[in-house]
């Protein structure tokens, strides 16, 4: 479909139009760099400590740690840790300097004071890959990606808006895609929790 050796394929020039076919290789192709990228670095063994329980919707819990060194983890990295006797799965949410921020998918309350997290960041860049092969066989899709691409269409919500500090959810309920974007650490995670709750509290799906 996209083709299988990383050779044969040629990055377009600026002054190039892509076609919708031309960019979804190039999406392919970065995240199979970005994906070799990490698997040669390898999976991660992290100590982390003093685990402070920040909040709970009583299926997760969001625990922030402290880090022995700076390390490097793509946010929304699938994560495992194992600490008295225990073990947890979850995510990142957000690396600040020697502070880890994670998401556990159980309902954990108290300090945790040691723990070992292991995490293979390449596995959620490899589920968004296999995405993306979906998309590029499906007509549907195919059309939905290039009017997005395109950026023609209007937004929808700004009539309906009547408080700009909830514009996000806003967006989010009436148009058909909402980019969030940032420097980590300026929330983007914890928003996109909350409007995920929002999505499902009104039996919509996200």
């Amino acid at each position: 479909m996209f083709g299988e050796k990383e050779g044969d394929y040629t990055m377009n020039t600026p002054t190039q139009t892509p076609s919708l076919s031309a960019t979804m290789k190039e999406w392919h192709y970065a995240l199979a760099y970005e994906i070799k990228h990490w698997k040669t670095i390898g999976g991660s063994k992290i100590s982390i400590m003093n685990g402070r329980f920040l909040y709970t919707d009583y299926e997760s819990t969001v625990y922030v740690f402290q880090l022995i060194s700076e390390v490097s983890l793509p946010e929304g990295s699938p994560i495992r840790i194992e600490f008295d006797g225990e073990e947890a799965t979850g995510e990142v949410l957000s690396v600040h300097g020697l502070e880890i921020e994670l998401k556990l998918n159980d309902y954990i309350q108290g300090e945790i004071r040691e723990a070992v997290l292991y995490s293979e960041p390449w596995q959620l860049l490899e589920q968004l890959q296999e995405r993306l092969k979906e998309a590029h066989k499906d007509k549907l899709k195919r059309s939905r990606i290039k009017r997005l691409v395109d950026g023609t269409s209007s937004p929808k919500h700004i009539e309906k808006m009547k408080n700009p500090k909830n514009e996000l959810a806003y967006r989010s309920f009436y148009n058909p895609t909402t980019y969030v974007w940032g420097p980590p650490g300026t929330g983007k995670s914890y928003n996109l929790s909350r409007i995920i709750s929002a999505h499902y509290q009104k039996g919509k799906s996200v």
